[in-house]
């Protein structure tokens, strides 16, 4: 999408809304977020799929 990173964990968290605690989307999606933007596991900063 073109965000940045801040902006996409914000982005991702609105999308769940109501639907998941804070702490679920933490535990289980913040991760991945921060993954494909190369700030966790072997930090590859994958680019944008086109």
């Amino acid at each position: 999408m073109g965000l940045p990173l801040d902006e996409a964990v914000v982005f991702w968290r609105r999308m769940y809304g109501a639907t998941m605690s804070d702490d679920k989307f933490n535990k289980e999606y913040k991760y991945n977020i921060r993954h494909g933007y190369g700030q966790e596991g072997k930090r590859t900063n994958y680019p944008p799929k086109k």
